[in-house]
């Protein structure tokens, strides 16, 4: 019965039952045999029929005025509840990088939260091999390919591992202008997953494409870049790193490119993914990860 006194409702406001029928895309005559049998149902004449002007009978405009705000209130109400039923909601368990999503990451988490509110994410930071499976993820940013056949892994971009330095480095101990001198400056080695120490990284020429191995030992390591910037910005080591990773720095002159026509190595950046069906707020985030690396 309620969608006939919608309907019914819907016919008074229009006030015809020609506009009324096109509107409703239905037809005139269904429309009035609703209206009847919506009368039978009531006991009770609704419209007068023997005018060509619509006009409603005592009862019916009785009924309008009666049930025309609640009609209206429900159908909100129930707007709301379909507009709530396909929210987007729940909980997800991210794995990420540390340094890399310092700058490409985490300053736009809030745009995700903010256009799902009803989202919790739990944030890990980490640059352990990854296992969703092992480790309860949902997804994953990592640059370590998965070894888990479990898993879906796309690429999402390869970055190029540079040097660079600050101005005051430059003044107190001159600039690294050529490969053959990298023994005598002081540049900050890493420490690799396995937890041993680095003495040994590829080099590419970007111009030449040469590309060759050097052997360096170094007097202090590191296991996390973005402390190892904050090391170099002392003015008194040369740190490895990313352009992206650099962003703020480099634009304002705080850091600056070393040997800049050489790469130290490549580091590849994966999206990992359950291989079963993902939810939608699974896909939501994985295309939120891809535009942050796109841009």
């Amino acid at each position: 019965m309620y969608d006939t006194i919608a309907l019914f409702i819907k016919l008074v406001e229009i006030g015809n039952y020609t506009k009324a029928a096109t509107m409703l895309n239905t037809s005139q005559a269904t429309l009035s045999r609703k209206i009847q049998i919506l009368e039978q149902e009531l006991g009770v004449e609704l419209v007068r029929r023997n005018n060509r002007v619509f006009e409603l009978t005592e009862q019916g405009d009785l009924l309008y005025k009666r049930l025309v705000e609640p009609v209206k209130q429900l159908q909100v109400k129930l707007s709301d509840f379909n507009e709530n039923k396909h929210a987007v909601r729940g909980t997800l368990k991210v794995a990420l990088p540390a340094a890399l999503s310092y700058e490409l990451i985490t300053p736009k988490i809030s745009s995700f939260t903010n256009k799902y509110p009803e989202v919790k994410i739990l944030l890990d930071y980490s640059s352990n091999p990854i296992d969703l499976m092992r480790n309860d993820y949902n997804i994953a940013v990592s640059t370590i390919m998965p070894i888990s056949q479990t898993s879906k892994v796309r690429l999402l971009k390869t970055f190029n591992f540079k040097l660079y330095a600050t101005p005051q480095y430059i003044e107190r101990y001159g600039m690294l202008g050529q490969l053959d001198d990298i023994q005598q400056h002081k540049i900050i080695g890493l420490i690799g997953l396995d937890g041993n120490l680095r003495f040994s990284y590829p080099v590419k020429n970007l111009v030449t494409g040469v590309e060759t191995v050097i052997n360096h030992e170094a007097n202090i390591y590191i296991n996390n870049i973005i402390h190892g910037v904050q090391l170099a910005k002392t003015g008194h080591y040369i740190v490895g790193g990313w352009d992206e990773l650099l962003t703020q720095e480099l634009k304002s002159g705080e850091l600056l490119p070393v040997l800049p026509e050489y790469i130290f190595g490549e580091m590849p950046c994966y999206l990992v993914r359950h291989n079963r069906a993902a939810s939608n707020l699974e896909n939501l985030f994985a295309e939120f990860l891809m535009k942050c690396f796109a841009n």
